[in-house]
Formats: structure tokens, C-alpha cells, sequence
């Protein structure tokens, strides 16, 4: 199978207020393979965030090797890793970052600005097809603002799907949901996975995890499997 990431003896710290050096990342290794569905367990603080950031490379580490598709990604330039984020690498996360005051249609077709995959005369075709593919096609003029909750993260994975991305990062995308209402986010990224889109999720919930045939534990700055 193809490798989607090779992580290698990654290692990321943080200074602390005293200026001593927190480790967050120590000696960490990690393989996801394209069309996987990977969940990564740990408690607040062990890292999964920081682990979140750095796969899509919004953070960078200390040393070690991260390579996305085969590119290294500590060799590539900041327009590089934001052109990955805009195209390649999607995010989802529990607060939905939804732009509030705008429609759902407007905040699926932001990605596509920082894109070059769509065509300028395509974009609007594009974001109705992805709102189409979370099931909220009658909400797609609606202000984010007038939203409930399920919608406004069925909303967000429309955004993340737009792009057509090899990989979805979800960090906790069911922690603001009822029960119900995260079972049916999980069956969309469940259904997205299917349909060959690598995703991960961070979470601290295992009834989540309960539900994923790949489960990782972060802790002490490594991981570890849980399930295989």
C-alpha cells in the first residue's frame, strides 16, 4: 500500500515560563497508509494537538523526519507546506471555524481561493457538489450563524472535502455534539473514508475510538497501537 505518512523519530518541546524546555514529542514514529481511517487516543496534554499540527503542517518540530506522499516535509518552503494545507491536507475541527455572519456556501468555497486544483468558474459548481455530499444541500444559503451544531460540522467537513484533499485531520470532531447528532458526523467521515480519503481523528473519546478498526494511544510523547 501507499504510504500517505512516514513520521521518524519526530521531537517537538515548548518553552515554559521559567524558559526550561516542556517535551511534548519524544522519539515519535508514525505510519498512516493512503485510504486508511486512524483514530489517535491520549489525554489533555499528551500531544495530540501538537501531533495534529505538525501532520498538517501548520507547526513545524525540532527534529526527526516527516515525510507527506514521499516529500520531506521540513525540506519544503512556507508557500509549499500553505499550498499542502490548501489543497492536500484538510482540517476539521470541534469548534467548526466557520466564518458565523457568512453562508454555508460561502465558507465551503473559502478553501478554494488558496487553491489551484479548481478553476475560478468552477468553484461555486465545486462547493454546492461537496455541500451536496454532507446531505445540507437546502441549508447551503443559509448564514452559518442560523445552524445547529450537526449542521455547522457537516458544513465544516464540506469545506474540508472541497479541495478534494488526500488527507482529513478531525481534532475532536464529535466533543460539541450530542450522542446522536456524533454518530451521524462519524458515519460521513466513516462514508468519506470509504470513498478513499485518509482521514485521522484525535480524540480523548473512547467510545469514538470503539468504532475505528486502527486505534494509536499517544503518551509520553510516543505512540503506541492499540488496536491493529
Amino acid at each position: 500500500m501507499e504510504k500517505i505518512i512516514e513520521i521518524s523519530d519526530l521531537c517537538k518541546s515548548y518553552k515554559n515560563g521559567d524558559k526550561s524546555m516542556l517535551k511534548v514529542l519524544e522519539g515519535l514514529d508514525l505510519t498512516v497508509e493512503k485510504g486508511e481511517m486512524t483514530v489517535i487516543i491520549g489525554k489533555s496534554g499528551s500531544g495530540k494537538s501538537t501531533l495534529l499540527n505538525i501532520l498538517g503542517c501548520v507547526d513545524g518540530f525540532d527534529s526527526g523526519k516527516y515525510l507527506f506522499c514521499g516529500a520531506d516535509t521540513s525540506r519544503l518552503s512556507d508557500r509549499k507546506r500553505s499550498a499542502l494545507r490548501g489543497s492536500e491536507i484538510s482540517f476539521v475541527f470541534q469548534d467548526y471555524a466557520l466564518i458565523e455572519e457568512e453562508t454555508v456556501l460561502q465558507n465551503v468555497m473559502t478553501p478554494l481561493y488558496f487553491s489551484s486544483k479548481v478553476k475560478f468558474g468552477q468553484r461555486r459548481k465545486a462547493a454546492v457538489k461537496a455541500i451536496e455530499a454532507v446531505g445540507i444541500s437546502e441549508l447551503a444559503k443559509k448564514k452559518v450563524s442560523c445552524l445547529s451544531g450537526g449542521q455547522k460540522q457537516r458544513a465544516a467537513i464540506a469545506r474540508a472535502i472541497v479541495s478534494e484533499p488526500k488527507l482529513i485531520l478531525a481534532d475532536e470532531p464529535t466533543g460539541a455534539l450530542d450522542s446522536e447528532t456524533a454518530e451521524s458526523i462519524l458515519n460521513l467521515l466513516f462514508e468519506l473514508n470509504k470513498a478513499g480519503t485518509t482521514v485521522i481523528i484525535v480524540t480523548h473519546d473512547d467510545d469514538v475510538a470503539k468504532k475505528c478498526k486502527r486505534v494509536l494511544s499517544i503518551s509520553n510523547g510516543k505512540i503506541t497501537e492499540v488496536t491493529g
